[in-house]
């Protein structure tokens, strides 16, 4: 994406005067090339979702391609809203922030899904933004611990709903997926249309899902990707993605099941949380909820044990910002 040189004069107090050059970012497709440059900025901070390389891998289409620039070093990323049919724009890294959103500013109307460790002193005390709390993307960070244990009355729920599938699948089994396995992707993708089809949903609901997961499948090979199935006679039942990152932190991508198992998605994430604590993950990021209220929901029923908060910024006149 091009555009030509847009340069401003500029005045300054003392009479003299500077250009600015607000050129638009020179975006691409994003490619696997691109996972060693994306990964050394992101291991820098927490590991929000959005600016996990496969995660804007993934969720690339053809239609709907997930594009990056980079702007003063830092990463920006441009993909279509996850709920909503038009395009976000934003951004990660700790080079000239200020002059980062002024420039993003110039040609896109808001900036969201940024995150609270970009949210410098010098962006807040600038007159001419307003920044708010980007709610629905929130990343909600879980303890595996909790969710091994699952202790006391926060989790009594979640405990009897284990233990009833327990209870009623006796010879179930677990096992660590091989994606490397031709039959694989004929599992997960048949498990995730019967899913689809119990919460009665149409099969073009889940067209940028499925092509999401082959993506993810993809990866295994460059990325310490796990999924985690559970079977009953011999059949997927059920399945988890997470991603193994750093600072002990996985952070999930998907999850299905085949509801008719009473307790089966409490199961399966309990002995997901179990497999990735014992690879050394303390920390599992369950993603946002998107605004959605259901999700929103189900992700509060695993107590989170904090939030990676993220941010929108929009240009206004004259409008003071507070945190």
């Amino acid at each position: 994406m091009f555009k030509q040189k847009t340069i401003f004069t500029i005045g300054l107090p003392n009479d003299k005067l500077i250009k600015v050059n607000f050129d638009l970012p020179i975006f691409k497709k994003i490619s696997l090339s691109d996972k060693g440059q994306i990964d050394s900025i992101f291991q820098n901070f927490s590991p929000y979702c959005d600016f996990n390389f496969s995660n804007i891998y993934n969720w690339s289409s053809i239609s709907k391609p997930s594009e990056i620039a980079f702007v003063n070093e830092n990463l920006v990323v441009k993909m279509k809203d996850f709920v909503e049919d038009h395009v976000v724009v934003s951004f990660i890294g700790n080079n000239k922030i200020s002059d980062t959103v002024s420039h993003l500013l110039h040609h896109f109307d808001e900036l969201s899904m940024i995150p609270e460790e970009c949210i410098t002193k010098e962006l807040l005390e600038r007159e001419d933004l307003l920044i708010e709390e980007d709610r629905n993307n929130h990343d909600y960070i879980l303890s595996l611990k909790d969710l091994i244990d699952l202790p006391g009355n926060r989790f009594k729920s979640k405990r009897r709903k284990v233990k009833k599938f327990l209870e009623q699948n006796p010879d179930h089994t677990v096992q660590v997926i091989d994606l490397k396995n031709d039959d694989v992707w004929k599992l997960i993708e048949d498990l995730t249309f019967l899913w689809n089809h119990l919460k009665r949903g149409k099969a073009s609901d889940i067209k940028n899902e499925l092509n999401a997961l082959k993506r993810q499948i993809s990866l295994a090979n460059v990325c310490e990707i796990i999924f985690v199935g559970v079977y009953i006679d011999g059949k997927l039942v059920a399945f988890t993605t997470n991603e193994i990152k750093h600072g002990g932190f996985a952070i999930g991508s998907f999850g299905k099941a085949d509801f008719r198992y009473d307790g089966i998605f409490s199961y399966s994430e309990h002995v997901t949380a179990k497999h990735l604590y014992s690879l050394g993950c303390k920390f599992l990021n369950y993603e946002q909820d998107l605004g959605l209220e259901g999700l929103r929901k189900s992700k509060l029923s695993w107590k989170p044990v904090k939030f990676l908060k993220k941010y929108k910024i929009r240009k206004v006149e004259k409008v003071k910002v507070v945190k």
